[in-house]
């Protein structure tokens, strides 16, 4: 994993823990095409581990139905399932080429990045998170810097 992606998501997740207690963010991988209309879009869930996990302040991903840890330094830690490796490294260095990493899977799935609740206001599902968690991730809304 590029550690420059690692740092940021490490800092940024820290930065966002003093306003909650789980926080996560999510990106979504390379369209899957089933069929000739149909498009599923995996996602990737990435938090800092907590207090209950034996990987404590490691980050850890989750994606399609597997997951993998990895050290502050961008090390692989430890793995379970057939974890998309090239996938994800190249959804997350693609994302952070954007202006605004955040916005993407809001956009696509009409839930807010981090909380997941459906989104309704019209600049809430322009950004892909809504007001609070806006707030709460330090994140532009509305014209404002929360």
């Amino acid at each position: 994993m590029p550690k420059s992606v690692v740092d940021f998501l490490y800092g940024y997740l820290l930065f966002a823990s003093d306003n909650l207690k789980h926080p996560k963010v999510r990106f979504l991988l390379t369209p899957i095409k089933f069929g000739e209309n149909s498009v599923r879009y995996p996602e990737v869930e990435i938090k800092i581990l907590g207090e209950k996990s034996r990987y404590k302040g490691k980050l850890g991903f989750t994606a399609r139905e597997s997951w993998a840890c990895f050290d502050s330094d961008g090390k692989l830690h430890c793995k379970k399932g057939e974890f998309p490796f090239d996938d994800v490294i190249k959804c997350l260095v693609a994302v952070f080429e954007k202006d605004d990493p955040f916005t993407e899977y809001g956009k696509v799935t009409g839930n807010c990045n981090f909380c997941r609740k459906t989104l309704s206001v019209p600049e809430s599902l322009y950004l892909g998170y809504g007001k609070i968690c806006a707030k709460r991730f330090g994140l532009k809304w509305g014209g404002t810097n929360n």
